[in-house]
């Protein structure tokens, strides 16, 4: 299984664990669709960081703090892209905002997550 696949396959576990959290915090604690995404956005990364690591680019021997900080980086854009995303589909075209957060986090995980993990944060 080849590391696109295999980053596919951890992106939806992450992706599950983020949005679970986001729900639970909009429905349960009464959150701000936004606030609970960047949450949720959270978690997920931590989880896709460490199956990333140890699974999907079987990166080992690299220094822990170092692929951290360039996965935090990456995240961060994505966590910026994501967010205003989701902003924009869900106040201005009226998405409900799971839909608008599928949708963003489809496009960005087939195209900016996979090839800045492939090619800077996990080489």
């Amino acid at each position: 299984m080849n590391s696109f696949v295999r980053l596919q396959l951890a992106s939806i576990v992450g992706s599950l664990v983020d949005f679970s959290s986001t729900w639970l915090w909009v429905t349960v604690f009464d959150a701000w669709y936004v606030g609970a995404t960047i949450v949720g956005n959270i978690l997920g990364g931590t989880i896709l960081f460490i199956l990333c690591r140890n699974w999907v680019f079987k990166k080992f021997s690299g220094a822990i703090p170092f692929q951290a900080a360039k996965f935090v980086l990456v995240f961060a854009g994505s966590i910026i892209l994501t967010t205003l995303g989701i902003y924009l589909l869900t106040h201005f075209l009226r998405l409900p905002y799971m839909v608008s957060k599928i949708i963003c986090s489809v496009v960005l995980g087939l195209s900016y997550n996979y090839i800045l993990q492939a090619k800077y944060v996990f080489v």
